[in-house]
């Protein structure tokens, strides 16, 4: 798995045209510097059964949670925001579990009865990665 990071300058913009183009053309007319123009669940598939999902959560404290996944296995899951503890330990639970058994466990757990959390946000997106 490759990691890019950009920094903004005058060629930026040309520079992640270029990447998105490349690597991820599925994403080009939804990102800016790793901002969601208007889709909340993004899939890119790399190739030989692995996929990037990035997703934006509604009504909880976590504001990205972003995804890898190899042939249906869950590779590695990353929040960004929320409560660290906890998405941290999520994330480590369901590291080499099957997809569908991730959303088996996880979907519909509630948080301080906001009707969802960060576990039932992960479960939405993994369902749409299997949808899409």
């Amino acid at each position: 798995m490759m990691t890019f990071f950009i920094r903004p300058n005058k060629n930026s913009a040309r520079k992640f045209d270029f990447f998105l183009d490349r690597v991820c053309p599925s994403l080009h007319d939804s990102v800016f510097f790793g901002k969601f123009a208007h889709r909340k669940n993004m899939d890119c598939t790399m190739g030989n059964g692995l996929k990037h999902v990035v997703y934006r959560p509604e009504g909880v404290c976590s504001r990205l949670i972003e995804i890898d996944l190899a042939n249906g296995i869950i590779e590695h899951v990353r929040f960004t925001g929320g409560c660290s503890g906890n998405t941290q330990a999520v994330s480590l639970l369901v590291a080499g579990m099957d997809v569908s058994e991730a959303i088996r466990r996880l979907k519909g757990i509630d948080c301080r009865g906001k009707g969802t959390s960060c576990p039932d946000q992960l479960a939405r997106a993994l369902q749409g990665s299997l949808d899409e």
